[in-house]
């Protein structure tokens, strides 16, 4: 038995040695003919993917093209707009005295609701012929820019429209809203203000008194499907002001959603979303969408939000005009300042 083991191991070893080189060559052929396999197999691929990228290019560049020249209609449409389409301005001097003596009686007559927040609805807030004229001035679709999904907005110091539509919501922006509804707003608001100053600042609203500006006026359209979730405006401003541009016919239930909140902190940054930070938030009422309404919060206490139906009716336009009263750029630098040297300990609200 152990003689036929030694033999059998060694006709084993033998044969090993001996097939090794022919495996080796057979394996060396095997890859050669598998390379060879692949190259043949990936070509074609290759081929495709490169036909693929050249077409990927051409459309980019015919994309490009596409948007110069819708960039070109829109700005022809736009000048178009701009010298057959109302180019009469806005007859102010006609209408100033009425307007200032109705916005303010409007305001003072409204009662402050308290909560969730305190705030103002304001029915009927301009003289009816200025309101109607506020409507016409609407600038037409193309002067509008993109604001994100279902939205678009217009800015009253920036965008360009029809000279009706930029003489109007111009005065309407620096002489309405700066010199009369912004005034009677702050003596509406004065406790809630004086409170916000000492609390979240720990100065004296005197000190900012006869510094506050109207910031970003502007036109909003949103359409069905659009979303805003529970939010705070960004806290530079003292007061969020939206007054509802709805026409004839308009669906009063798209205004805006109030809501109650856990406490919301002192300092944050941007608009901020309480929800998102694992706050409770509650909707408890929504503020109608009725003509010529103006609806003012203090911007740093109240959550609000809207919601449009995604099945509305595609034609369906929401307009409202929003305005921020903030303290001017000095005076906010001011503040911050002092804020950031006293260290003001944290606190809720």
């Amino acid at each position: 038995m152990g003689l036929l083991a030694r033999l059998r191991r060694a006709v084993l070893s033998t044969f090993a040695e001996a097939a090794a080189p022919i495996v080796a060559g057979a394996l060396k052929e095997s890859g050669r003919q598998t390379s060879k396999w692949i190259k043949q197999s990936t070509g074609p691929l290759e081929e495709a993917v490169a036909a693929l990228s050249k077409q990927v290019g051409q459309l980019e560049e015919q994309q490009r093209a596409t948007l110069a020249a819708l960039e070109a209609v829109t700005r022809l449409a736009q000048s178009t707009h701009v010298r057959v389409a109302d180019t009469e301005p806005f007859d102010e001097r006609t209408h100033h005295a009425a307007i200032a003596a109705h916005v303010g009686a409007a305001i003072t007559a409204t009662p402050m609701t308290p909560a969730p927040f305190p705030h103002l609805v304001v029915r009927d807030l301009l003289p009816p012929t200025f309101y109607e004229a506020l409507l016409r001035a609407i600038p037409p679709p193309t002067f509008w820019r993109d604001a994100g999904f279902r939205r678009e907005n217009w800015h009253v110091d920036g965008d360009r429209g029809p000279v009706f539509s930029e003489s109007t919501w111009r005065y309407m922006h620096t002489v309405v809203g700066n010199q009369m509804i912004m005034p009677a707003l702050l003596e509406r608001f004065r406790p809630h203000i004086q409170s916000y100053w000492s609390d979240f600042f720990g100065i004296d609203a005197a000190t900012v008194d006869g510094h506050y500006e109207c910031g970003e006026g502007r036109l909003q359209l949103r359409r069905g499907g659009y979303k805003l979730e529970p939010h705070l405006d960004p806290p530079r401003a003292v007061l969020t002001v939206l007054i509802y541009l709805a026409k004839p016919g308009d669906d009063d239930a798209f205004g805006t959603d109030i809501y109650a909140s856990d406490p919301l902190p002192v300092k944050r940054v941007g608009i901020y979303y309480p929800g998102r930070e694992g706050l409770n938030v509650q909707k408890v009422g929504r503020v109608p969408f009725t003509p010529n309404t103006l609806l003012a919060f203090m911007t740093a206490t109240s959550v609000h939000g809207a919601e449009l139906p995604a099945d509305l009716d595609p034609r369906f336009e929401r307009f409202t005009y929003q305005l921020l009263v903030t303290p001017d750029d000095e005076t906010w630098r001011r503040v911050r300042r002092h804020r950031d040297e006293s260290e003001m300990a944290p606190a809720t609200y």
